[in-house]
């Protein structure tokens, strides 16, 4: 990966809190991410804004989207209350919120769309999930 082409003892540090990110339950705290990784909470700043181009929070937040865009596709039938609540927002309010940020869409848009593709026997897609960022940054 070339983001680490410099390897240092922030760089392995950095790459601790970046492996945890996807893997950890959305209520867990970024401090306590970075934290578990050896990087104090100014530390993980300059990193990410150095070598990531986000800043922790809003990788974190990108991960929960991207989870929760998923499992609306494993579980069709689910509401989005439901999923809200499983993915670690407030309220269904705050997913829509964010679904809008990231997606340009509505989570009811996507969740229909995602309906209409599995009926016709299409491969459900999460569109442009990956390359998703959020406003301004």
């Amino acid at each position: 990966m070339q983001v680490f082409a410099d390897v240092g003892l922030p760089d392995l540090r950095l790459r601790q809190a970046l492996r945890a990110f996807p893997t950890v339950n959305p209520d867990v705290s970024v401090p306590a991410i970075v934290s578990s990784a050896g990087l104090s909470d100014r530390q993980a700043q300059r990193a990410f804004a150095q070598r990531i181009g986000l800043t922790p929070k809003e990788l974190q937040r990108l991960y929960r989207f991207r989870a929760v865009a998923r499992a609306m596709g494993d579980a069709p039938s689910a509401t989005l209350a439901a999923v809200a609540s499983a993915g670690g927002y407030a309220d269904q309010g705050h997913l829509t919120r964010e679904f809008k940020e990231f997606a340009g869409t509505s989570p009811s848009r996507y969740h229909a769309k995602l309906a209409s593709a599995m009926y016709l026997g299409r491969p459900p897609t999460v569109g442009n999930v990956q390359e998703a960022r959020p406003r301004g940054a």
